[in-house]
């Protein structure tokens, strides 16, 4: 019981002073753009190495929104199911991989390159993203 009180309380403590540092204009930009009406829920900030994340929930989709050191906006990901994948990118994945090997899949969406589809995998213990193009078609794994 001491473990989990100490547990909670540790996870309370980092993301009050995560919350407590997050850039303006990263805060601004959230609510101007993805929270508008204030109808996100299970709003959590994090910070990722130099940057911030805050992940929610809205209109029944779990989502990430993703800005740098300075508060600026670089992507945004909906958290999403195989069934919703690009036909082409989900024949690529049914082809080539178990469906047990998939982790999670995403839409993105940033300021840096098209929209597109990034599905982790996991194969051997080792988790790997691949990356699609808008229309489907396989672009690389890292």
């Amino acid at each position: 019981m001491k473990t989990l009180i100490l547990t909670l309380t540790l996870i309370f403590t980092l993301t009050a002073a995560v919350s407590q540092n997050i850039p303006e204009i990263a805060q601004n930009t959230f609510d101007k753009e993805f929270n508008t009406n204030n109808e996100a829920t299970d709003i959590v900030w994090t910070k990722s190495g130099d940057n911030f994340v805050v992940y929610f929930e809205y209109n029944d989709k779990k989502r990430s929104v993703l800005f740098d050191a300075d508060g600026h906006y670089k992507e945004n990901r909906t958290f999403i199911s195989f069934k919703r994948l690009n036909e082409n990118a989900a024949a690529y994945l049914t082809a080539n991989y178990s469906k047990k090997s998939i982790v999670q899949c995403y839409e993105v969406m940033s300021n840096t390159a098209p929209e597109r589809n990034e599905i982790e995998i996991e194969i051997n213990g080792e988790l790997s993203t691949l990356y699609f193009r808008p229309n489907g078609e396989f672009h690389y794994k890292k």
